[in-house]
């Protein structure tokens, strides 16, 4: 049962975890370009 638990936790949870690292780095990305066009600018 524990076993099947941390499957199903990480089952739901790696997906969404995933998912924000995306995001997280897209906003970085996001982040980094504004800084560099306003180095430039």
């Amino acid at each position: 049962m524990n076993l099947f638990s941390k499957l199903t936790l990480t089952g739901v949870f790696a997906p969404v975890m995933k998912h924000v690292g995306l995001n997280i780095l897209e906003e970085k990305q996001l982040l980094n370009h504004i800084i560099f066009l306003n180095k430039f600018s």
